[in-house]
């Protein structure tokens, strides 16, 4: 199995990075966290100039928690890393495709792109189960 858990540092992001380590662990598997940098929310931005370096620096240090989280909670999963530039759901959709998710675990501030295709997931057969809450889906049969 392979999970997939976008990753943005808030303490929903943690709970669904410890959730998908306990799958890993109790599935077999790997974990890959997902880091998503949305330059275009800069664009026009009128704040002060650094915002985007600011922004970027916090980004590292929320990555660096969560590989502290898997070292010291994890025992014997393999987990990696994936970062990425751009639109939060093409870059969530490329990354189902291009690493074979198995289960996506979205915190609330990625819910909105799973109700998004959680239709079309449905659709296609690929997410069979009861009616959708939480931010997580079964991206695989």
């Amino acid at each position: 199995m392979k999970v997939l858990v976008p990753y943005d540092g808030t303490l929903n992001a943690k709970d669904a990075l410890r959730h998908g380590m306990k799958k890993v662990q109790d599935n077999g598997g790997e974990l890959v966290i997902l880091s998503i940098f949305n330059r275009e929310i800069f664009v026009d931005y009128d704040a002060i100039p650094q915002a985007e370096e600011y922004a970027r620096k916090e980004m590292t240090r929320y990555l660096s928690e969560a590989e502290g989280i898997v070292k010291t909670e994890a025992k014997g999963i393999k987990a990696f890393i994936v970062q990425a530039e751009g639109d939060p759901e093409k870059v969530i959709a490329k990354t189902i495709k291009e690493e074979k998710i198995d289960s996506l675990l979205c915190p609330t501030s990625f819910s909105s792109i799973v109700k998004k295709y959680l239709p079309t997931l449905c659709e296609k057969g690929i997410y069979t189960g009861p009616e959708f809450e939480p931010s997580a889906v079964s991206v695989k049969q």
